[in-house]
């Protein structure tokens, strides 16, 4: 697929995390700025944070110096609370971010969400989130929201996962044994929409510090959600 590059190439990037929070201590994001961060008591959002901002292998990326990680911890008793997903976009869009991973589905339309990801999307942020591992049925939300970019997963042979969501997803990328730390900073490989979205939003990123050119389909896709843009 051809690579086109609809981004402008920044210095450095801020990239939110909305999710479980981030074990900094235990895994090695010391070359990043990690400028705040919720204990990580789960352990999905360490995990999320690794892929997407390539954290493999134990070695920082040439680049990670560019990279400001912030996480929103948004899960209460092992679910994520929409309420507290609203209350962390609107944060990050204080936070002047320029990347949003929600790497999270749920399955209701909830007002103050939808209001977030719209001021988040009017704002100029690029919001990126997975469709859910929904066995082949609709995206979940926030994923399913206009203009989101909705992410499914591939398989290892480049075939849609049999546990991914299918419609209302924009977009498709390997989500099945992805390199990523857990919070334990223990190297592992991960499966799932969430992996799927946080390998995305990691193209982003790169493409933002102009280390890759996205490939033509996301491209198109960030270029419409800009087009949203109020700012």
């Amino acid at each position: 697929m051809p690579a086109h590059n609809t981004v402008s190439i920044q210095k450095s990037v801020k990239i939110a995390i909305v999710d479980s929070g981030l074990n900094d201590g235990s895994a090695d994001f010391s070359c990043f700025d990690v400028v705040d961060s919720d204990d990580d008591v789960q352990g999905h959002g360490t995990i999320v944070a690794s892929v997407a901002v390539g954290l493999v292998d134990d070695e920082c990326p040439l680049w990670a110096d560019k990279v400001s990680i912030i996480t929103y911890s948004v899960f209460g008793d092992e679910t994520a609370s929409p309420n507290e997903m609203a209350t962390a976009i609107h944060t990050a869009i204080e936070d002047k971010v320029d990347l949003i991973n929600i790497s999270i589905a749920i399955g209701t339309d909830v007002k103050a969400l939808r209001v977030a990801v719209r001021r988040a999307i009017d704002s100029g942020i690029i919001v990126i989130a997975a469709s859910g591992n929904n066995l082949g049925m609709r995206a979940g939300y926030p994923a399913r929201y206009p203009d989101v970019i909705s992410v499914g997963s591939l398989d290892t042979e480049g075939r849609p996962s049999s546990f991914s969501a299918i419609a209302d997803v924009d977009y498709f990328i390997v989500g099945t044994d992805v390199p990523s730390v857990d919070r334990a900073g223990i190297q592992q490989f991960s499966t799932g929409t969430s992996i799927a979205a946080a390998n995305t939003s990691n193209q982003v990123l790169k493409a933002l510090l102009g280390v890759v050119k996205l490939d033509s389909t996301l491209a198109e896709l960030i270029a419409d959600q800009r087009k949203q843009s109020t700012r």
